[in-house]
């Protein structure tokens, strides 16, 4: 597999054997690239373009967004947890409030969100 870390990807490629290998997924480029991006709801959107204060008010005003289970079962709180640096701590409380149920939530990999924010600040 090759490796899928660049600037388009704003999301974490852990390699050491310790982490969780999310961008190593031959999926990745499907996940960030937008191909999807027609059901994708505008949370989403949001969210890759880094636009914080924006996903903190559009999970507040459409919640059912925050419950959307895309590619590889993940949800935003899935994404938003394995961001390195994660969004602002108020952008993550929104999309609790928004989808409670988002913590128990396993993606294909039976991780969930906290899986994924315990790994995503690791080093190399």
């Amino acid at each position: 597999m090759s490796n899928s870390r660049n600037a388009q990807h704003p999301y974490p490629n852990n390699e050491n054997e310790n982490s969780i290998s999310i961008a190593e997924n031959e999926d990745w480029e499907l996940l960030t690239s937008g191909s999807d991006s027609d059901q994708d709801p505008e949370l989403l959107s949001l969210m890759y373009a880094e636009e914080w204060p924006e996903v903190k008010h559009r999970a507040a005003s459409h919640p059912e967004e925050a419950q959307h289970v895309g590619h590889e079962k993940w949800t935003p709180l899935h994404i938003a947890c394995m961001r390195q640096g994660r969004p602002p701590a108020e952008v993550v409380s929104s999309l609790l409030v928004a989808f409670p149920g988002a913590t128990s939530l396993q993606d294909t990999r039976g991780l969930t969100p906290l899986h994924y924010a315990v790994t995503s600040g690791e080093s190399e």
